[in-house]
């Protein structure tokens, strides 16, 4: 019996550093803060230079759509600026 209980209270010591490292600290909740401050302020500006809806900056936060958001800004017609036709 004692192998057993000393097996078990390894996998709950191992299971509670696992959950510690899991779970997200004061520093990490600052670095993604300031990441979307360093990128999110500069990203709306652009956005409303542009003459689209600030708000767009916001999907320039999610995998694989800032992408496409990326090329639709650098290809497409903006509202603001002048035709050249």
């Amino acid at each position: 019996m004692a192998p057993r209980t000393a097996f078990r209270n390894s996998l709950s010591r191992h299971n509670k550093e696992q959950m510690k490292m899991m779970s997200w600290s004061m520093e990490h909740w600052l670095v993604l803060l300031a990441t979307a401050v360093i990128f999110g302020i500069p990203l709306w500006r652009i956005v409303a230079r542009t003459g689209h809806p600030c708000v767009m900056a916001i999907l320039f936060f999610i995998p694989l759509i800032n992408v496409g958001m990326l090329w639709w800004l650098a290809c497409g017609k903006w509202p603001s600026a002048p035709d050249r036709s």
